[in-house]
C-alpha cells in the first residue's frame, strides 16, 4: 500500500511540481541562510526572500504533494477496473516496510517542522527590523527612515515604539501591515506619510518602557574636562548640575515637573 501511494506521488503532475517546489525551496532557503552565517550581506531583500517568501513556497509545495496523490487516485478510481482503488492509503503496521516508511515520514516531518520554525522565527526577526521598515518599502518610507537615522532613537528599532512588547498589538500590527502591503503594490498610499499618526499604542505601554516618569532622579553632577587651544593647552574643568528631579513625594520638581498628575498643562493656539 506503501508503494500504491508513492506511485502515486510520482505519477500525479500536481504532486511533482509540489515536490519541485519544496526541493528548490528548501536549497535555497538552506543555501542563503548559509551564506548569510558566513557574513554576506544581501540588504533587506535577502532576508524578505530567505525567510518569507521562500518558506511560503515551501509549504505550498507541501500542500500540494498529498493534494495531487489524492486527485489522481480518485481519477484512478473513476477509471473502468478501479473500484478497488482506496481515495486514502492503509497503512499496515504490521508490514516491516510499511514501519521504516513511516518512521522515514516522521523524520521527514521533523525535519520540516525544525525548518519552519526557524524560518518563522527569523521571518518575525526581520518585520521587526528598522532596514525592513525604513529601505524595503522603497521611497514610501524614506523621509521618516532618514529622519530615524538622524534622531536621538536611532538605535532603538521602528517596532519597539510603533508596536512594542506582547502579542495583542503584534497581531493588529500585521494585520495593518496587510493592509499596507495592499496600498504599496498598487500604489494606494497617500503622499507624505500623514502626520501625527492617531492609532498608536499607548506611549505607557511603549516610550515608558525607557522614559520612566515616576521615578525619581534628583540632582545630577556632571563634571567635563577639555583643553584651552594655548601653548599650555590649559585643562578646563566645568561643572554642571542637572537637575532632572521627577516625581517624589507629594510633587515633582526638576526638568521633569510636568509628570506631577496634579499639574495641568494647556496650550493657547
Amino acid at each position: 500500500m506503501v508503494r500504491n501511494f508513492i506511485v502515486s506521488i510520482t505519477r500525479s503532475v500536481i504532486s511533482l511540481i509540489g515536490t519541485a517546489l519544496s526541493v528548490a525551496a528548501l536549497v535555497l532557503m538552506m543555501s542563503l541562510f548559509a551564506l548569510e552565517r558566513f557574513g554576506f550581506e544581501g540588504g533587506p531583500y535577502l532576508g524578505i526572500l530567505t525567510y518569507l517568501i521562500l518558506p511560503m513556497i515551501f509549504v505550498v509545495g507541501l500542500i500540494l504533494i498529498p493534494i495531487g496523490a489524492v486527485l489522481w487516485r480518485r481519477k484512478m478510481a473513476r477509471r473502468p477496473g478501479g473500484e478497488t482503488t482506496q481515495m486514502m492509503p492503509v497503512f499496515d503496521l504490521n508490514v516491516p516496510k510499511t514501519r521504516n516508511w513511516l518512521l522515514i515520514f516522521l523524520a521527514a516531518t521533523i525535519f520540516n517542522i525544525v525548518i519552519l520554525s526557524a524560518a518563522t522565527y527569523k521571518g518575525v526577526e526581520v518585520m521587526e527590523s528598522t532596514e525592513f521598515c525604513g529601505m524595503a518599502c522603497h521611497s514610501v518610507m524614506e523621509p521618516e527612515h532618514t529622519a530615524h537615522q538622524r534622531s536621538a532613537h536611532s538605535r532603538l528599532k521602528c517596532a519597539d515604539c510603533h508596536i512594542g512588547p506582547g502579542a495583542d498589538w503584534f497581531v493588529k500590527s500585521k494585520l495593518d501591515g496587510a493592509w499596507q502591503l495592499v496600498s504599496v503594490a498598487l500604489d494606494l498610499y497617500p503622499r507624505p506619510i500623514p502626520t501625527p499618526l492617531h492609532d498608536l499604542r499607548p506611549a505607557r505601554d511603549t516610550c515608558e518602557q525607557c522614559h520612566w516618569p515616576t521615578k525619581f532622579v534628583g540632582d545630577k553632577l556632571s563634571v567635563r574636562k577639555s583643553y584651552k587651544e594655548d601653548e599650555a593647552n590649559t585643562e578646563l574643568t566645568t561643572a554642571l548640575l542637572l537637575r532632572v528631579g521627577g516625581a517624589g513625594g507629594l510633587g515633582s520638581s526638576g526638568i521633569h515637573w510636568h509628570v506631577d498628575p496634579n499639574v495641568a498643562i494647556r496650550y493657547r493656539s
